[in-house]
């Protein structure tokens, strides 16, 4: 159990460590036999901090022994106190009411007084009578102890055994007996019995060894055949770590063209063909799902650019209706009037406008490069996961160095390559305003007619309507001069900016992901478990290099001979059925 030479009594003396003596031979019984601590009678709350320590390890120390179903609990107890004294009692009646598995050994018998009520206890349990304290179902036996006057080392094992027969055999107390000399002496009736002495023990313990394993020798059975399948399980794996080179490069080649399929399965969304993979009761999170997590970071990635993809200091938002008034103009109206060139007065240059969609759409850049972090993220959580369960559980050091020295390199350079490419749309959307979509032709002319249109209704609001001629209806319209056409122009250039901006923003949401995300992180990715670094020696020395050979060698054959072991009590076991 494991103890402690600490003197001070705020240390405990004892811990849950085990300390195991193993003996072979060939007349051994193949037994376990667990020497408890004895349980301290006092009370933990009273004691010093060491003792309740103590205390509370031993009880459970004893608690995890007696509950197993399949042991037999040999309660040791001594007769010169009080049987209700006896905790272990207690204990044994808690886990095994019926006494079924208890066998009780009850000692110093030649320390009680002769005829009290304590001894007439003891013999009623001795004898297991029907008011007896315990009910030992498998049995009861009482043994002499040495005597104190004698140290053991003065008094032989045969000496002992002679000393013990004797008080069994006669009928009344020796004269050396102090107050109990003399007297009848109780424990005579057990003589012609079976139940005193070491010599009847040894063979009454074997007795009963072999009936308790009759007795559970099925469910022994089932728990060695058990035990035989995890050992046999270990030596696979262990024996995986041992193979040779070309055994192992074979067995890698099979691993990893599965792991392939199941890549491509994830990027394509299937999931069906590898159930064990892709269970819905899985403890993982979602990340075997590549591509519903590349899904779901899509329709992210579309969401954050409506909301977020132009400039907050803008008073107009490119999916909300621009309000009745035109004061919202003002902004570009003064843009207009700060950035004139050598257009001609009235005019504004077409460059205006590139100028304000570049200043309102730069928040894509840092958008893009979020989302390509996320789906970058995506791919390596699902890599390390698939090399981890279809790999790592068999080689674990392999799919450490594997990802180490090739997987590391190959993901490195496909999201340098998707940074080159979303580097070449950020080039793109700085440039000139270039679009061919028939869209933006339509709904330019629409809110060029929606604004011409409210300038004639302000018109018969004021009455003015119809003009007598083309001079004054440009005075009516508000157009007729120069400050009434540079609000236009303002509009005009805000409006045509925002609907080029809905164009050039779905065209290059769709570019992130198709042409950043899909070309260069998703395309293929299962041709990067490619075994091409298995015919590269060098390579493959690297990956496959393992310091604990000799270590995982003694680890096998440790196993080996448990399981060799196991497998002898195994037929011994089976020989008793028959």
């Amino acid at each position: 159990m494991g103890f402690n030479d600490s003197i001070s009594e705020n240390q405990p003396h004892f811990a849950g460590d085990v300390l195991c003596v193993e003996i072979r031979g060939p007349r051994c019984p193949r037994l376990t036999l667990v020497d408890l601590p004895g349980l301290i009678a006092v009370n933990p709350g009273k004691a010093a901090q060491g003792n309740a320590d103590d205390i509370r390890i031993v009880e459970a120390i004893t608690d995890k022994y007696i509950r197993d179903e399949m042991s037999v609990i040999l309660p040791v107890v001594n007769s010169n106190v009080d049987i209700q004294d006896h905790g272990i009692l207690e204990k044994a009646r808690r886990v095994d009411p019926k006494g079924r598995r208890t066998f009780g050994v009850i000692t110093k018998p030649d320390r009680i007084d002769a005829g009290g009520k304590s001894e007439e206890d003891w013999l009623r349990l001795a004898r297991q009578s029907e008011d007896a304290f315990f009910k030992f179902g498998k049995g009861c036996h009482v043994l002499v102890n040495r005597s104190n006057q004698k140290p053991q080392t003065g008094t032989s094992s045969a000496e002992r055994d002679v000393n013990e027969e004797n008080f069994f055999r006669e009928e009344f107390w020796s004269e050396d007996s102090g107050e109990n000399a003399g007297k009848t002496n109780n424990w005579h009736a057990l003589y012609p019995t079976n139940q005193w002495g070491t010599r009847h023990l040894v063979p009454r313990l074997g007795t009963l060894l072999y009936k308790h394993t009759l007795e559970q020798i099925d469910s022994v059975r089932t728990d060695i055949e058990t035990r035989l399948a995890n050992y046999d399980a270990q030596l696979e794996h262990l024996g995986l770590g041992l193979l040779d080179s070309s055994k192992l490069a074979n067995i890698l080649l099979a691993r990893f063209l599965e792991i392939s399929k199941t890549t491509s399965q994830a990027v394509l969304g299937t999931y069906r063909l590898d159930p064990s993979f892709f269970g819905i009761d899985e403890d993982e999170k979602t990340s075997r799902y590549l591509r519903s997590r590349i899904r779901d970071g899509n329709a992210a990635f579309h969401a954050q650019m409506k909301a977020k993809g132009h400039r907050a200091e803008y008073k107009v938002a490119p999916d909300e209706a621009p309000p009745d008034d035109f004061a919202w103009a003002d902004f570009f109206h003064r843009f207009l009037k700060e950035s004139v060139g050598t257009e001609l007065p009235g005019n504004f240059d077409p460059e205006r406008t590139t100028k304000l969609f570049h200043h309102y759409s730069k928040p894509w850049a840092e958008l893009s490069r979020d989302y390509l972090k996320l789906a970058n993220r995506h791919c390596r959580d699902f890599l390390l996961l698939v090399v981890n369960r279809k790999l790592g559980k068999d080689f674990p050091d392999i799919a450490t160095n594997f990802w180490k020295h090739v997987m590391e390199a190959r993901l490195q350079e496909r999201v340098k390559s998707a940074a080159g490419e979303l580097a070449a749309l950020e080039k793109d959307r700085t440039g000139d305003l270039v679009t061919e979509n028939l869209m933006f032709l339509e709904q330019s002319s629409e809110k060029f007619a929606v604004r011409l249109a409210k300038r004639i209704k302000g018109a018969e609001a004021q009455k003015v309507f119809p003009p007598q001629s083309d001079d004054q209806m440009a005075k009516v319209i508000g157009l007729g001069d120069p400050a009434g056409k540079r609000q236009e122009a303002a509009v005009q250039m805000m409006q045509e900016m925002l609907i080029y901006y809905k164009i050039a923003r779905d065209r290059y949401i769709d570019n992130v992901i198709i042409q950043v995300v899909e070309r260069h992180l998703l395309r293929s990715l299962d041709e990067e478990f490619s075994p091409d670094w298995i015919r590269d020696a060098s390579l493959f020395d690297r990956v496959t290099c393992d310091p604990k050979h000799d270590e995982r060698q003694r680890e096998r054959d440790a196993v080996q001979r448990k399981r060799d072991n196991l497998q002898d009590c195994y037929l011994t076991l089976e020989s008793l059925r028959t």
